[in-house]
């Protein structure tokens, strides 16, 4: 598991994140695939996403290990533009359209991007991506790591792992 904020020395957030270049994340999916002979599953949350489909773009159009990136998976995903103020249209970022990959996405139901979760998965399907997903009952976003969590979120919590390892099963599979 990279650790990227320390790589690049950026605070642990959601504006650090736009340090992060497309181009080392899809060297890193090649190294970590040469380095160990597995293929490489890429989890982001929120705000990672948009990168996270970056990485999977570049690598696909600079990569020659065809094998190496088997699948994607998102917890929370947020593809906007910008948050949309109450009632007004969703704006996605341009990526959404242009990804054509496989992903899952895990959607919490307590989140207030929850309404417009449909609608992000047609957009990512229009780029060509096979979109699974899975709706989380009783949590809110960042439910891993809040330090309100509920009793329902650290129990989901504690399942976290078991859910990413179905993802990653669910993606490899579904990558040939």
């Amino acid at each position: 598991m990279a650790d990227l904020f320390a790589a690049y020395f950026l605070p642990v957030s959601s504006s650090g994140m736009n340090g992060f270049l497309a181009k080392d994340i899809s060297s890193l999916v090649d190294k970590a695939h040469q380095q160990t002979g597995k293929r490489v599953f890429l989890v982001t949350n929120d705000k990672g996403t948009e990168p996270l489909l970056e990485a999977i773009r570049h690598w696909q159009k600079h990569s020659s290990q065809r094998q190496a990136l088997a699948g994607a998976v998102v917890i929370s995903p947020y593809l906007y533009t910008s948050t949309p103020a109450v009632g007004q249209e969703v704006h996605y970022v341009p990526i959404a359209t242009s990804t054509n990959f496989n992903l899952f996405l895990m959607q919490p139901k307590l989140s207030p991007k929850y309404w417009q979760f449909r609608e992000m998965v047609e957009k990512l399907e229009q780029g060509g991506s096979d979109v699974y997903t899975q709706k989380l009952d009783d949590v809110r976003d960042r439910f891993f790591f809040r330090p309100d969590a509920t009793d329902e979120e650290q129990a989901l919590t504690g399942k976290l792992p078991l859910l990413l390892h179905r993802a990653v099963r669910l993606t490899g599979n579904a990558s040939g």
